[in-house]
């Protein structure tokens, strides 16, 4: 059933070589054409997809940097305890950096709910 479906959708395709196969030269050059055509789509593609995931992958970098600033101020974090983290600045968008602030942030958010009660009184005495 496959193998007719495809057959139905590539009919123009296979008369075009039926046809070509009088000229066996014919027919290996419009073979070849047609896979180094379909060759070069496939790699745009797969540049166009690797270019999306290294922008999706910023993203959500960008979001776990907004998070660690967040969790850094609710728990007065000084600016040389932040500056240890020396990743946060960089911009080589990688699966490792993405993981690294990943547990950053779970780092630092362990810290808070262990120091919870603290943050929530010395909260109170700046307000």
């Amino acid at each position: 059933m496959l193998l007719l479906s495809c057959v139905a959708r590539n009919s123009e395709r296979y008369r075009k070589i039926l046809c070509l196969n009088t000229h066996p030269r014919l027919t290996l050059t419009y073979c070849t054409l047609n896979l180094i055509f379909q060759l070069r789509s496939f790699k745009l593609q797969l540049v166009q997809r690797n270019e999306e995931k290294q922008a999706k992958i910023a993203s959500f970098i960008s979001e776990l940097r907004d998070q660690l600033i967040e969790i850094w101020n609710h728990c007065l974090i000084s600016e040389e305890e932040k500056s240890k983290f020396e990743e946060f600045i960089s911009e080589d968008y990688t699966e490792e950096l993405l993981n690294i602030h990943k547990e950053e942030l779970k780092k630092w958010k362990l810290y808070q709910e262990k120091n919870q009660e603290v943050l929530d009184k010395v909260d109170i005495s700046f307000n």
